[in-house]
C-alpha cells in the first residue's frame, strides 16, 4: 500500500471512532482492570482503530484469495464453522448454504477470478461488545451487496459467516414500506413465540438449516441448532428489542436487535425463499 493510500486509511480509521462502540479498561480501587464505557478513553480509541484495521485487513486477504485463487488465505480468514449462504438458485426456491471446505474446493477448481475485487467498497462495519462485526460490501458501479458477520476469537477476528443475493431490480419505496412492515411482524412473531415457549410457531418461522452461533465476553463461540434450539427453549420476555433494518434487493434483510434488558446485540438474518420470508440465521454477542 502507497503512503498516499495508507493516509486515507488512517484518517477513514480515525473518523470511524464515534460510530463505533468500543470497550476500555480502567482499573478500580484493588488494582483490577475493569470496563469503560466512554468513547472517549484513550484505550477504547486504540481499540477502536485495532479492531477496523483488523478487520480490513481480514476482509482484503478474502478478496485477495478468492480473485487469485489463493486458498491458503481463505483457509485462515474463515472459521472452521464458516458457512455462506444464498439464493442463487433456480426460481429462488431454495436457500443454498455452502460450507468452507466446499467453497475452497470450488475458488481451487475455478481458479483466477479477474475482476471479483476491484470497485468494492466498505459500506458498513457495525460492532457489537468489541466481539462481533457485521460488515457490508457493495460491488460498484451496480452496487451489489455483500454480507459479512465475523467473530473475534483467542483476540482475532475470523470471518463466520457470507450473505449473498443476485439482484435483478432495484428496491422502490412501496417495496420497501411494505417489506418493512412483513419483517416486523416476523420477528415480532418471533419474540412472542420465545416468550410463551409457542414450538409451533418457531418451527415455521426458522428455516431447516437455522442456526444460532454467539459469543461472549470470553470470546467463546457456540453453536446452537435449530432442533436443539426449540427443544432446550425456556420462557423469556425481552424488553422492547430496539429494531434496525437493512434491505438487500428485496430479498435479503438483516436485522439487528439490541436486548436492553440482558446486554445482548443479535443479528437475525432472513431470506425470501419461494415467496415467503425465513428466519435462517442469527448472530448472537453477549456482553
Amino acid at each position: 500500500m502507497n503512503t498516499k493510500n495508507l493516509n486515507k486509511l488512517n484518517l477513514f480509521l480515525l473518523c470511524m471512532i464515534p460510530f463505533i462502540n468500543g470497550i476500555a479498561q480502567i482499573k478500580d480501587g484493588e488494582g483490577k482492570k475493569k470496563q469503560s464505557q466512554y468513547i472517549f478513553d484513550s484505550d477504547n480509541l486504540k481499540q477502536n482503530i485495532n479492531d477496523i484495521s483488523s478487520i480490513y485487513g481480514i476482509m482484503g486477504m478474502y478478496y485477495e484469495g478468492v480473485e487469485r485463487a489463493k486458498t491458503s488465505l481463505l483457509d485462515k480468514v474463515f472459521h472452521p464453522e464458516w458457512f455462506m449462504r444464498d439464493t442463487d438458485t433456480p426460481n429462488e426456491a431454495t436457500l443454498n448454504v455452502e460450507n468452507k471446505l466446499e467453497f475452497i474446493l470450488r475458488v481451487d477448481t475455478h481458479g483466477l477470478y479477474p475482476e471479483y475485487a476491484s470497485d468494492r467498497t466498505f459500506s458498513k462495519i457495525e460492532m457489537a461488545n468489541n466481539n462481533l462485526a457485521y460488515v457490508k460490501i457493495n460491488k460498484m458501479p451496480n452496487k451489489n451487496s455483500t454480507v459479512f458477520f465475523l467473530f473475534k476469537e483467542e483476540n482475532e477476528w475470523v470471518i463466520m459467516d457470507k450473505l449473498w443475493v443476485n439482484p435483478q431490480k432495484p428496491i422502490t419505496t412501496i417495496n420497501h414500506s411494505k417489506i418493512s412492515s412483513i419483517i416486523e411482524g416476523v420477528l415480532r412473531d418471533y419474540y412472542t413465540a420465545i416468550s410463551i415457549v409457542d414450538k409451533e410457531t418457531l418451527h415455521g418461522l426458522l428455516h431447516e438449516n437455522w442456526n444460532l452461533k454467539q459469543t461472549d465476553s470470553q470470546q467463546n463461540i457456540k453453536t446452537i441448532s435449530k432442533q436443539k434450539f426449540i427443544n432446550q427453549l425456556e420462557a423469556n420476555t425481552y424488553q422492547s428489542p430496539l429494531f434496525s433494518i437493512d434491505f438487500y434487493h428485496e430479498k435479503l434483510v438483516v436485522a439487528r436487535a439490541d436486548l436492553q434488558n440482558e446486554s445482548i446485540t443479535t443479528f437475525i438474518t432472513l431470506f425470501k425463499i419461494d415467496g415467503k420470508w425465513k428466519i435462517t440465521s442469527e448472530r448472537k454477542s453477549i456482553k
